[in-house]
């Protein structure tokens, strides 16, 4: 495994890299909330959630008259709203970003293979010249 997919590894597991010392445990991270596999049901229903505060909040401050009267529609529904459609995002963005690192890591195999495979062949032709360098002499 190579320095970088420990890396990308440690990362997503919260784990601490392999040369800390046991007595130190990793803390936990608010960005592990969001990495839960749940999120994948949670970015919807808070999408939804913060449109219904929204219209809560429109219909509400449409129908008072009186700017006092407004001032709690705008703060649950406008903000609740707007709260829960940011989580929203936050939720979709870091599942796609950890889509994407998978992605990441499975061309970094992929390429690290390659390049294995391509200094057996290096190797390969490098014996082969010196037998035949031998085989002429």
């Amino acid at each position: 495994m190579s320095a970088i997919q420990a890396q990308v590894l440690n990362h997503r597991t919260g784990s601490p890299p392999a040369d800390d010392s046991a007595s130190n445990p990793p803390a936990p991270r608010p960005s592990m909330w969001f990495a839960h596999p749940l999120s994948v049901f949670v970015a919807p229903v808070l999408v939804i959630v913060g449109l219904v505060l929204l219209v809560v909040g429109y219909v509400g401050v449409a129908n008072r008259e009186i700017d006092a009267l407004q001032i709690p529609y705008l703060v649950s529904g406008g903000l609740g709203g707007l709260f829960a459609l940011g989580l929203a995002v936050g939720f979709a963005g870091v599942r796609e970003l950890r889509l994407t690192n998978e992605r990441l890591v499975g061309v970094d195999r992929k390429v690290s293979m390659l390049g294995e495979a391509v200094e057996d062949v290096l190797d390969d032709l490098a014996h082969l010249k010196q037998a035949q360098r031998q085989a002429e002499v």
